[in-house]
């Protein structure tokens, strides 16, 4: 449904970030539409800390009515990579204290259980966000 389709999307946008990371650098309004849609998408399902998805957007909103240069997205990359991480690490803590006992107890492999984990985490949108964030920090990195 929907969020497959929100999902593919991102996976293309994560692309596009990636392949300008790689030449003069991510368009920084681009990037920040993306980053706010997918915010936006994290917030509403709660796969994100609400509040600090929502100051996010905000300040995304604002940074797109103005010149964003790397100086002042780098702290908000910063943040924005920290929901991601956050969110990878809670699924991979549920996934594993559940998955892992679930599987040994029907003789599944420990390493196709964390696979499954990892898989889990990759299907989600905020992973693709996070690809659009890296392309945008390795552009600030370059440019600072």
């Amino acid at each position: 449904g929907l969020e497959q389709y929100a999902f593919v999307q991102m996976a293309e946008a994560a692309a596009v970030c990636e392949e300008q990371s790689r030449g003069q650098g991510v368009d920084w309004g681009y990037l920040l539409d993306v980053s706010r849609h997918a915010l936006t998408n994290a917030m509403l399902s709660e796969t994100a800390d609400v509040k600090e998805a929502h100051s996010l957007i905000a300040e995304a909103e604002s940074m797109m009515g103005s010149a964003v240069d790397a100086q002042r997205a780098k702290p908000w990359l910063d943040r924005a990579l920290r929901v991601c991480t956050t969110f990878s690490d809670a699924m991979q803590k549920l996934f594993l204290e559940r998955v892992l006992p679930i599987g040994q107890g029907l003789g599944v492999d420990g390493h196709a259980a964390a696979v499954f984990v990892e898989a889990e985490v990759r299907s989600n949108l905020l992973f693709q966000l996070s690809r659009v964030l890296s392309a945008g920090a390795k552009t600030a990195k370059h440019q600072l």
